[in-house]
């Protein structure tokens, strides 16, 4: 009887194990790859966010003709604001305090000169319109303030996750340069054609308390004979100003603690407080210099939660924007 030739039992168990070498091999590489993969786009979907809003917001610094600060007149607009219920801003809010004569540090112990929201009014498009004998132009205002918010989205321990808001009134036109417009039909018609072209309903009074700096203007086109004290600052936009933020994946950096680290640590200017929300996590905000030449160091710090690894992929931006108050 003629023999046959096959394969043995413990040769094609030694085939399998090495193939089962192989694949395990492979898996951890293809995994290794995976996890460099989903870090990398972390990491660039953070720094294009990030870049892109660093960008807008010093182009809008440099239309600002006037900064608030941590002080009385700071404190009386912000407390002033029509704020919407769906951006709500978080309780450790504060506005910066700015150093005249100092350089941009680290805030000492007992001294907070480091915020973590900015608020400026910047200059629109001038508004110019007929007042029946001739044509005038008036300046336009908006006023605008980023704030950081929470919303119910949990990110790597912990329950909220946070946004950089982006908050913008409706404009207001400036009020004595109105009021030099002759009285009468004149400045009627003038104010009507800015109501009619422009959806402008207030004056304002640079540099008064908000209470004292808000005239409004009748549909008839009368002007108030004298301010409205209780007048709230409406809002025309409000938006989530980075990409992604807020939505669980991807947050404004809490502080830096044992339940959530960072790469880049939060805060690096601030004095970090644990206290209600905290303060003054990943958006911080120093001034210094004169009203002629304030210099604002903004600096922002995202984070992706990436869910392969159950790790936190993070990046900063930096800026230092000019503002000339007047």
């Amino acid at each position: 009887m003629k023999k046959i030739k096959g394969t043995s039992l413990v040769e094609l168990m030694i085939v399998l194990a090495c193939f089962s070498v192989i694949a395990l091999s492979v898996y951890g590489l293809t995994t290794q790859t995976q996890l460099f993969n989903y870090n990398l786009n972390a990491w660039n979907d953070l720094t294009e966010w990030s870049q892109t809003a660093i960008n807008k917001l010093n182009l809008e610094l440099t239309q600002g003709s006037l900064l608030y600060q941590n002080d009385a007149l700071g404190q009386a607009y912000q407390g002033s604001l029509q704020m919407d219920p769906a951006y709500p801003v978080i309780t450790t809010t504060l506005l910066p305090v700015s150093d005249s004569i100092g350089t941009f540090h680290q805030d000492t112990v007992g001294t907070t000169r480091t915020g973590n929201a900015l608020m400026f009014v910047k200059d629109c498009v001038p508004f110019i319109g007929n007042t029946v004998t001739d044509t005038r132009r008036v300046d336009v205002y908006q006023l605008v303030y980023y704030y950081l918010s929470t919303t119910n989205k949990p990110i790597s321990g912990k329950s909220q996750s946070i946004r950089l808001v982006r908050w913008i009134s409706k404009e207001f036109a400036d009020y004595n340069q109105v009021m030099a417009i002759p009285a009468g039909a004149p400045r009627q018609t003038f104010v009507l054609n800015m109501i009619a072209n422009r959806q402008i309903t207030h004056l304002w009074l640079p540099h008064n308390t908000p209470a004292t700096a808000f005239y409004g203007i009748s549909f008839a086109g009368v002007i108030d004979a004298v301010p409205n004290p209780a007048y709230a600052i409406g809002y025309s936009t409000v938006e989530n100003f980075i990409t992604g933020m807020g939505l669980g994946y991807a947050s404004i950096a809490w502080n830096t603690c044992a339940q959530f680290s960072t790469p880049d640590t939060v805060p690096k200017f601030a004095r970090a407080s644990a206290i209600g929300s905290g303060f003054p996590n990943g958006f911080e905000v120093q001034v210094i210099g004169p009203s002629g030449g304030r210099q604002i160091l903004i600096r922002i710090v995202p984070t992706y939660y990436v869910f392969l690894n159950k790790t936190l992929a993070s990046t900063e931006v930096t800026a230092i924007v000019t503002l000339r108050e007047y």
